[in-house]
């Protein structure tokens, strides 16, 4: 499986007819590319919407593609703290960081539906804990040069 391709869809998502084949074109394995990206300006929740073909400094997997090997390491699995484990767009967002991975935003369609049952919702003070857990000298995800 390695250097196969990932694509992740969110329960909430609603995307075209090409979502498939527009994500399988963008797919570079050095990169995690996704719909929902932001540049960070402070904290988690201070940021703004990432451009295509600007900086990126956080992304969640739902609608987005990705190498499968990015799971190869058991450690992706191990190593986060279990009181954040629900928290995967942090995780695997530092994940990519750490590792050499860069993050692109795509230009792709989504719509939301169902925002009222969004787990988000109920996750907004543990996001800005892990955030500041993953971050602790910096409130900057970019890595230091």
């Amino acid at each position: 499986m390695r250097g196969e391709r990932l694509i992740v869809l969110d329960d909430d998502q609603n995307v075209q007819p090409d979502f498939v084949s527009t994500l399988m074109a963008a797919f570079d394995p050095k990169r995690i590319s996704a719909w929902w990206a932001w540049e960070v300006v402070g904290g988690y929740h201070d940021r703004k919407p990432a451009v295509v073909g600007g900086r990126v400094d956080h992304i969640g997997p739902g609608a987005s593609v990705m190498s499968v090997d990015i799971f190869a390491d058991s450690k992706f699995f191990t190593d986060i703290p279990d009181r954040f484990r629900m928290l995967d767009d942090l995780w695997l967002t530092n994940w990519a960081h750490r590792h050499g991975l860069a993050l692109h935003k795509l230009d792709i369609p989504v719509e939301f539906v169902m925002d009222e049952t969004n787990q988000y919702h109920t996750q907004i003070g543990a996001k800005s804990e892990f955030f500041d857990y993953l971050y602790p000298d910096r409130r900057d995800p970019q890595p230091a040069p």
